[in-house]
């Protein structure tokens, strides 16, 4: 699912973490593009608490607005399918 260069933030993405479960592509979800938004360490932290989000095979976040910190904690969830 490719959402990248949307302006989405944090909120947004609480929002999108909640309605996952009933998507209708909830079981085949295996790759969220979210390159070039306003995402930051908490919607970070949003990611990480996830539970719907396990079947992600690729989790690609670059050009937003993480810092280091966020991204290792992102890669101790998600291990090398953060890009």
């Amino acid at each position: 699912l490719c959402l990248a260069k949307n302006r989405l933030d944090n909120d947004w993405l609480i929002r999108f973490v909640r309605s996952v479960p009933q998507a209708s592509f909830a079981s085949s979800l295996r790759e969220l593009d979210l390159t070039g938004n306003e995402i930051t360490d908490a919607g970070a932290s949003v990611l990480i608490a996830a539970s719907d989000l396990d079947r992600l095979e690729r989790l690609i976040l670059t050009d937003n607005r993480l810092t280091i910190g966020g991204v290792r904690l992102l890669r101790r969830r998600f291990g090398e399918r953060v890009v």
